[in-house]
């Protein structure tokens, strides 16, 4: 298996996002991509108060520690 920049990866698409924040964090909001290398970030924006970042690692990614 690949690491790295060279593994292969499937993005999570924006729906995925807006439904893991939802169920795992209780927030609704507007996802925003935000251009990453290889992991998966999204901005959660709630119709009102603060705004989120969701960032999702690249599982062929070694955890370091």
């Amino acid at each position: 298996m690949q690491s790295g920049l060279a593994a292969s990866y499937t993005s999570m698409s924006e729906s995925e996002a807006v439904d893991l924040v939802r169920v795992h964090y209780g927030i609704a909001g507007r996802p925003t991509r935000f251009a990453t290398e290889k992991d998966d970030t999204f901005r959660i924006a709630p119709a009102s108060g603060p705004r989120y970042v969701l960032k999702v690692a690249n599982p062929t990614c070694q955890q370091s520690g």
